[in-house]
C-alpha cells in the first residue's frame, strides 16, 4: 500500500482536526481526504503510556511516524473496504428494486426472465 499511495502534510481544519490527503502513484487529485481527531486518530498506547497522540494545540501540526502513518493507511483501508460495500449493497438493492419493478408491470416471468410478446393481430 505504501508503495501505490503517499500522504500529505496535515492540514489544520478547526478546533483540534487535521486533515491529510492520500495520493495514488502518478495521479493528481487525492484517492481520499482523511479527517483526524482524537475519534478517528485515537493516541498510541503502549505498556499503558500515551507514545504518541495528536497536538493538544490546534497551532502546531502533527507529525507522524512510521507506526502513525502504517495508522493512516490502515484508516484508508477501512474507509475504502466500507465504500466498496456501500457501493455492492447499492448496485444490489437497485438490481433488486429494477427486478421488483419489472415484475409488478408485467414484463419478466418469477425467474426475472424477459417475457416474449406477439403483437402480430
Amino acid at each position: 500500500m505504501e508503495e501505490r499511495h503517499t500522504l500529505s502534510e496535515p492540514r489544520h481544519v478547526g478546533g483540534l482536526e487535521w486533515e491529510v490527503d492520500v495520493f495514488r502513484k502518478n495521479v493528481e487529485q487525492p484517492v481520499e481526504t482523511l479527517i483526524l481527531n482524537a475519534k478517528t486518530f485515537p493516541p498510541r498506547i503502549r505498556k499503558g503510556k500515551v507514545v504518541w497522540q495528536l497536538p493538544k494545540d490546534p497551532n502546531k501540526l502533527p507529525s507522524f511516524g512510521s507506526d502513525e502513518r502504517r495508522r493512516l493507511y490502515d484508516l484508508f483501508k477501512e474507509k475504502k473496504k466500507l465504500r466498496k460495500k456501500e457501493a455492492a449493497l447499492s448496485r444490489k438493492s437497485s438490481h433488486i428494486s429494477a427486478t421488483t419493478a419489472d415484475r409488478a408491470n408485467g414484463n419478466n416471468d418469477k425467474n426475472g426472465y424477459e417475457k416474449s410478446v406477439d403483437n402480430t393481430d
